[in-house]
């Protein structure tokens, strides 16, 4: 049986929030960080690649047309890294702030808040929603790219931070 990779993508999150919650493994904060910004980075990278096979679909499906193309992509560029630099790395700043304060070791849940898990999942139904709906490649296409390189530029915040002392946790 062939599962629907949008059904695939729209029930990871849960999975993987489901699998770090029962996993009795704790961490101390920069592994919670590296793991914040590896999900960042690699949730970007793969949907502006996603984003970029759409478009190029979309282009064939519109017979090459590379002036509609263009000025999408220009825009979706343009959305994509004011968004990355102007929303969700503040998104990654409240996350890096969360993470220093939290009393270490931590489970691998903790690497997001609960509030930014449910965001995490809320995006990706919209984005499976595109899918299911039967939206046109071009537009599946440009909120792919928009969305992954915001996640791309957002994902550098956590580069720039610094770890802070260790909070030793003060329950067994």
């Amino acid at each position: 049986m062939i599962v629907n990779s949008s059904i695939i993508r729209t029930f990871a999150t849960p999975i993987v929030a489901l699998i770090f919650w029962l996993l009795p493994i704790r961490v101390g904060q920069k592994p919670l960080m590296t793991m914040a910004f590896l999900f960042w980075l690699i949730g970007g990278i793969a949907l502006t690649i996603v984003g970029a096979k759409r478009l190029t679909e979309a282009m064939d499906a519109h017979n090459g047309d590379f002036m509609v193309l263009g000025i999408g992509l220009i825009i979706a560029v343009a959305i994509g890294l004011a968004k990355g630099r102007f929303v969700l790395s503040k998104t990654s700043k409240r996350n890096i702030e969360r993470l220093q304060t939290l009393a270490l070791p931590a489970k691998l849940i903790q690497v997001y808040s609960v509030k930014s898990w449910i965001i995490i999942e809320i995006m990706l139904l919209i984005s499976a929603s595109l899918t299911w709906f039967g939206a046109d490649p071009f537009w599946r296409g440009l909120v792919n790219v928009a969305v992954g390189l915001a996640l791309l530029m957002s994902s550098l915040t956590y580069l720039q931070s610094k770890p802070s002392e260790p909070t030793a946790s003060t329950t067994d």
